[in-house]
């Protein structure tokens, strides 16, 4: 996915906001935060070597936005 930011600007407010929610007595339900290329290599690369526990929306979402991006440009190559 592209985003309006960069990474850095993504992980200061994550942390921002998972600090807020712990001095409010929260638990934040994401731990932690990685960051792929959105190519479906290092996606299935993620995928085979990242042991850690994902929601399982996590993989399908990722597969079909690689997907999506590389239907799209395939289409652009054609014309």
């Amino acid at each position: 996915m592209d985003l309006l930011i960069d990474e850095n600007q993504f992980r200061d407010m994550f942390n921002n906001y998972s600090q807020s929610l712990i001095s409010e007595g929260e638990e934040p339900e994401i731990k932690s935060l990685i960051f792929i290329q959105a190519d479906i290599y290092s996606v299935k690369n993620f995928i085979n070597k990242d042991t850690r526990e994902k929601d399982s929306n996590v993989i399908p979402t990722l597969i079909a936005a690689t997907s999506k991006k590389k239907n799209c440009l395939e289409k652009q190559d054609v014309k």
